[in-house]
């Protein structure tokens, strides 16, 4: 079986960092504009009321000064009108957020599933899953909270800094020149926190994925682990690794722990020049107290906004480092490309299709070709089996039948037909695989046999649990066919999971039906009752077998050497025997093997149908 390539190929990258990178942030917001309008108005609306209570209060205390009763309560029922208004927006554009929020999420998790779905098998050979998942979950949330609820409040305190400088101009012009002369210092500080805490929190996101893609395959990996004994050490690693994303955190921490107290300090140092120069001009009777307490109000509510800048910059630059980790795995592009007017697939009931490679030529990584020009054509309804040493590119060229790859050079033709110019859901529909290492869901047997063919009956199911020789184990089991086999089915023995999967590859009625070592996990016994049953189950079918074993090359009608990605040789057993080294040397060290099997085949065994 050839290996895959080591997982060291980087995504593609987005744009880093700055303001490019933001407005493709703000790209997610597109399916959600109406939503976000709405909650940027009613932000907008709080604070235009909000500038009332300050101007209020001040015409207030000016009104007690004068005894100007019937003023005053006016000025009272407004505060209040004011205030309940505030309160009643404040809470829908709550709920306005939390819709955008929770809409951001789902259609991102959407998109990238059906993006990652799409994907084909050399993008997957070269990614950790656990790097994907932690894009997927944790940088899928940083991005919804930050553009759900942050950046509406970032947007809303913007127009506070904006509009509440004007409106002190008009209130008093001598004390608006010190605010005017506070703000650039905080667009200075701003720019400089931003630029220092970006790169370092894209790292944290990076450390981060590492962590979930070590806990990913230390679980799924965990019988090899204690097997050997590694327990410890895994846990050193995984140790070292989250302990490089607390240093990460630490080293934020510091550049904002540097950077917000000067967010703190600037505004605080204005009040207290404020105040001390409002006092005289109150004092010598310049500025009354009511104009004083309204600039304070709008002073004290300039503040607010200006201290938390530095947190709502450092949200941003967290989601602006998920969001271009989002980007990096939207724009892999490594789809195996579709036609844009798809032929119908040929379909022969009686024989299956006809295969053909022409010239086929494929490498994983550049310079290293797998398939170095392979010819070859298969009959319909002809069992091809493959056989070579290890690492030869049997699995690989079995592979360019549901178009897992596309050949680099060179091409295969079902039915005389190009695969590329076939509809690809039809054409992998009409094609039954059953891998070396079968995979089956966390769903009952019946669900996974019938999961390439939903519509299946039961009388097609027991008849593939008959032709796979399963039915002895599963009728044994506690609930038959609705028995739950556990995630990947790890709750069945080695041999009852390859018996399922040639099952499930049998109940689609495929026209090609490609076995790859299918009988790798079975004891001999049940290796001859399965060799009979594909044999009377690929005379209708179009097979290609990879094969190790003698029992399952004897089904074939011809044998494919191949050695170093190319085909060395065809023929029958007898031809290959007399004449091919490299079929001779195969044959004979799998038939001392099978002769072991079979003196282990007289051992007590564990009765069929007990778990594991």
């Amino acid at each position: 079986m050839t290996t895959a390539p080591p997982r060291t190929t980087p995504l593609p990258t987005a744009p880093d960092g700055g303001w490019k990178a933001f407005r493709r942030l703000l790209g997610f917001w597109r399916p959600f504009k109406r939503q976000v309008i709405t909650s940027f108005a009613l932000a907008y609306v709080m604070v235009a009321l909000g500038l009332l209570g300050p101007f209020l209060m001040g015409r207030a205390i000016d009104d007690i000064k004068d005894r100007n009763w019937d003023d005053i309560s006016t000025d009272a029922l407004l505060l209040v009108g004011a205030a309940l208004a505030v309160a009643i927006i404040s809470a829908s554009r709550r709920v306005v957020s939390g819709l955008i929020s929770l809409g951001i999420e789902q259609h991102l998790r959407d998109k990238l599933f059906v993006h990652l779905s799409g994907l084909g098998f050399r993008f997957f050979a070269t990614q950790q899953t656990g790097q994907l998942l932690s894009r997927v979950t944790s940088d899928v949330t940083q991005v919804r909270f930050f553009l759900g609820y942050g950046l509406t409040y970032f947007f809303q305190h913007s127009a506070k800094i904006v509009a509440i400088p004007i409106v002190l101009w008009f209130v008093e012009p001598r004390l608006a020149v010190i605010v005017y002369v506070m703000m650039p210092l905080i667009v200075v500080l701003s720019v400089r926190f931003s630029r220092r805490s970006h790169p370092i929190l894209k790292e944290a996101q990076q450390k981060l994925a590492l962590v979930t893609a070590h806990g990913e395959e230390t679980i799924v990996g965990a019988r090899v682990v204690r097997a050997f004994g590694q327990e410890d050490r895994e846990i050193e690693r995984f140790r070292l690794l989250t302990q490089d994303v607390v240093q990460q955190e630490r080293r934020a921490m510091i550049v904002r722990a540097r950077y917000q107290p000067l967010y703190d300090l600037i505004p605080q140092l204005t009040v207290l020049v404020i105040v001390y120069v409002a006092a005289r001009s109150v004092n010598s009777g310049s500025m009354t107290f009511g104009s004083f307490v309204a600039f304070y109000g709008y002073v004290f509510m300039l503040t607010s906004p200006l201290r938390i800048i530095g947190g709502l910059l450092n949200r941003a630059q967290r989601a602006t480092a998920s969001g271009q980790r989002l980007w990096d795995l939207l724009d892999a592009d490594d789809r195996i490309p579709a036609a844009e007017h798809p032929t119908a697939v040929p379909h022969d009931p009686e024989t299956g299709s006809g295969l053909r490679f022409e010239g086929v030529s494929f490498g994983y990584r550049a310079g290293r070709r797998v398939l170095d020009d392979v010819t070859l054509e298969i009959q319909p309804g002809e069992t091809i089996a493959l056989l070579g040493p290890t690492g030869c590119g049997k699995t690989t060229l079995a592979s360019m039948v549901p178009r897992f790859y596309d050949p680099e050079v060179g091409r295969v033709l079902l039915g005389g037909v190009d695969l590329r110019e076939l509809d690809l859901h039809e054409l992998r529909r009409s094609i039954g695989l059953v891998d070396q290492e079968p995979f089956l869901f966390s769903a009952s047997i019946r669900d996974n046999l019938r999961y390439g063919n939903p519509g299946a009956t039961d009388d097609d199911v027991w008849r593939a649990i008959d032709a796979a020789q399963a039915r002895g184990f599963v009728e044994r089991l506690p609930e038959g066919v609705d028995t739950v086999v556990g995630e990947r089915g790890l709750t069945l023995s080695g041999g009852q999971r390859q018996r399922l999967a040639i099952a499930r590859a049998l109940v689609v009625d495929p026209q090609v039906l490609i076995l790859d070592d299918a009988t790798a996990s079975v004891d001999s016994e049940v290796e001859a009752r399965i060799s009979d049953a594909l044999g009377s189950a690929s005379r209708k079918r179009t097979t290609i077998i990879i094969a190790h074993r003698p029992s399952t090359i004897a089904l074939a009608d011809r044998i494919v050497v191949m050695r170093e990605g190319r085909i060395e040789d065809v023929g029958t057993h007898d031809e290959l025997i007399a004449r091919n080294q490299t079929y001779q040397l195969v044959f004979e060290q799998k038939a001392a093997r099978r002769e072991f099997l079979l003196d282990q085949a007289h051992e007590p065994s564990r009765p069929e149908g007990e778990p594991v």
